[in-house]
């Protein structure tokens, strides 16, 4: 069984009469929030280089400014940030979660693209959108895939 008292509680599951902490909910909420607004900060910087990032590292930094992964990229964090918001406890049923999880996702990549229409350096991209939904998508396929194995292995089900 799993349960939550609030959105900064621990996501317990009960194994073999045992009760398992698997982690505090807050990290994962702390996590998105720092994802988000990395996404919003990179996508809102006047040069869209990442050689210029102090905090990225340089490895990365080549890799996201070579032109065959430019408008990969943008998919990138949103895997990431998929994978965080499929692992969040629900109340609804996984297909509600996972859809609202995605539209959520879907409407942090378009405020990044509009944010960009008021800089004049950057440019709104519809391609863009598509390659954050798609991150998205399989961020949330891969972290529901986590879950399967990890509610397999302990014979839990989604609270």
């Amino acid at each position: 069984m799993e349960f939550t008292n609030s959105v900064f509680s621990h996501t317990v599951w009960r194994f073999n009469g045992r009760y398992l902490l698997l982690g505090t909910m807050r990290w994962i909420y702390i996590a998105l929030i720092i994802g988000v607004g990395l996404v919003l900060y990179l996508s809102w910087e006047p040069d869209p280089s990442m050689k210029h990032i102090r905090f990225i590292p340089a490895w990365i930094g080549r890799w996201a400014d070579a032109k065959p992964n430019w408008e990969l990229r943008t998919a990138v964090p949103f895997v990431f940030l998929g994978i965080l918001m499929s692992i969040l406890p629900s109340r609804w049923p996984f297909y509600k979660h996972w859809v609202n999880s995605w539209l959520m996702l879907v409407g942090i990549v378009i405020l990044a693209e509009t944010g960009q229409l008021f800089i004049p350096e950057r440019y709104f991209q519809w391609e863009d959108i598509g390659w954050g939904a798609l991150g998205g998508a399989i961020g949330l396929c891969i972290g529901a895939i986590l879950l399967f194995i990890t509610r397999k292995l302990i014979g839990t089900k989604r609270g």
